[in-house]
């Protein structure tokens, strides 16, 4: 019976306005904030244990710190080297992937402060393919770059496209293991041993 309020008062205040908000993932120094202040309150027995409440505190606000202080990534590259995501200038994702429904792609989107399954923040890849791309992104077949900045990044679809982007791009997301200009590739074989990467476009 216990159980079952527990559940129900959990269903009941879920349904009210704004029960749930959403952050982009917060910065390693507040997970760190957050640990230390939350084991200072748990093993001092003494008054001075709430000094921890300071550094939990902080790090729990760290949502409210602005993207230009806590940036958030620009490209997010899955660990079978295919899947990508690139986040648009208006905060969306250009996603790459046999669905918009794969578990990475919705971790992907609470990453950038999103609700899961809200497909309006995702554009489907080959979409944005057919209109030759969206604002930051050029699309001339089945190659897309993507610009920040003064960075270019590529992503060929096919191998063969390789090569005449070495000397244009700063970084390609090859899609297999064969490239010819290694220095500036990140291959489904790097992706597979070192798992799921986030680039900051600096």
């Amino acid at each position: 019976l216990g159980i079952k309020w527990m559940v129900d008062s959990a269903e009941f205040v879920s349904n009210w306005p704004g029960a749930a908000t959403y952050h982009p993932a917060m910065p390693f120094v507040a997970l760190l904030l957050v640990t230390f202040g939350g084991l200072w309150v748990c093993l001092w027995r003494t008054r001075w244990r709430f000094i921890g409440l300071i550094p939990f505190v902080l790090g729990t606000l760290t949502f409210l710190i602005p993207p230009q202080i806590n940036p958030r990534p620009d490209v997010f590259v899955a660990d079978d080297g295919i899947s990508v995501a690139v986040r648009l200038a208006d905060n969306r994702l250009a996603v790459r992937s046999k669905s918009l429904e794969d578990f990475t792609v919705q971790t992907w989107l609470q990453r950038n402060g999103k609700r899961q399954g809200d497909f309006t923040q995702m554009v489907s890849w080959f979409d944005m393919m057919e209109r030759g791309g969206e604002e930051g992104i050029t699309c001339i077949g089945t190659t897309c770059i993507y610009t920040k900045d003064t960075k270019r990044v590529a992503f060929p679809m096919s191998r063969d496209d390789v090569p005449a982007l070495c000397d244009k791009v700063d970084l390609i997301i090859a899609p297999s293991d064969a490239t010819p200009c290694p220095d500036k590739t990140i291959v489904p074989q790097v992706a597979e041993q070192r798992g799921a990467y986030t680039l900051f476009i600096t």
